[in-house]
């Protein structure tokens, strides 16, 4: 009976063993598939404040794992009531890709495939290579003029609304929180006033009349003269006219005494 039970229990061995290896197997294989779909991504924006009616450019970094991604889609979410218009376009990683073909193979059959929807904000990108890290995507937002909030987001607001592919067709979620963009109300500080033109007209144009009026006065030596000496002209001549009339009395008196005599 030991005999048998020996015998007997040695298929069992055998297959336990197998499927051990089976179930080590697909954890390690399993593994090496989430480690080859591993990334970080960030949104990485121009500015957290802008004015009324500026852009705001926002790129899209992924920086994966050795094995690279060849697939990504996103929905890009955003605040309606303070963007008034948001874009996106191919980042430098997708451009690159495309750089290595000839102008006519890039437009006819490119190998990255890009897309975006404004309607649901979904971005689509598929490629026959693999991409490595950088910018994937640059989205441009607009700050509505009419806007009454003092902050917007912008972003992917669920981590399955950011997921990248490999060539087997598994999925990797991103995590991002969406960023915000703050209102930037401040004004501009008034220019100063340039009064030396103003300055320099007043002393340069003769008979500049300002009368009533102070600051005038100051600018203008002409009218400062006049204030302080109104008749510096007349008290001038009129000494002048008596001492020639005195000159005159003395010098006919004298004349006619002579005569006399």
């Amino acid at each position: 009976m030991r005999k048998k039970d020996k015998q007997g229990g040695k298929p069992m061995k055998k297959t336990l063993t197998i499927v051990i290896a089976f179930i080590l197997a697909l954890l390690v294989f399993s593994n090496i598939s989430i480690a080859a779909l591993s990334a970080t991504a960030t949104l990485n924006p121009s500015s957290t404040k802008a004015k009324k009616g500026e852009q705001v450019t926002i790129n899209l970094v992924i920086n994966p794992s050795d094995d690279g991604y060849m697939g990504f889609e996103g929905y890009l979410d955003y605040d309606k009531d303070f963007f008034s218009s948001v874009s996106a376009s191919k980042g430098k990683v997708i451009q690159d890709i495309l750089a290595q073909q000839t102008p006519e193979e890039a437009e006819n059959d490119p190998d990255v495939q890009f897309a975006y929807s404004s309607s649901n904000g979904l971005i689509g990108v598929e490629s026959v290579k693999k991409m490595g890290s950088g910018v994937l995507v640059v989205i441009k937002a607009t700050i509505s003029e009419n806007t009454t909030k003092e902050s917007g987001q912008i972003g992917f607001k669920d981590s399955e609304d950011l997921t990248i592919f490999n060539s087997n067709g598994d999925s990797y979620e991103l995590g991002i929180l969406p960023i915000s963009i703050e209102l930037d109300d401040s004004q501009e500080p008034p220019k100063p006033e340039n009064n030396t033109t103003n300055e320099i007209e007043n002393r340069v144009t003769p008979g500049n009349n300002t009368s009533g009026n102070q600051s005038g006065n100051k600018n203008n030596p002409n009218t400062a003269a006049n204030s302080i000496f109104p008749n510096a002209g007349k008290t001038v001549m009129l000494p002048l006219i008596g001492i020639l009339a005195v000159t005159g009395t003395a010098a006919y008196v004298r004349y006619k005494k002579t005569k006399i005599d």
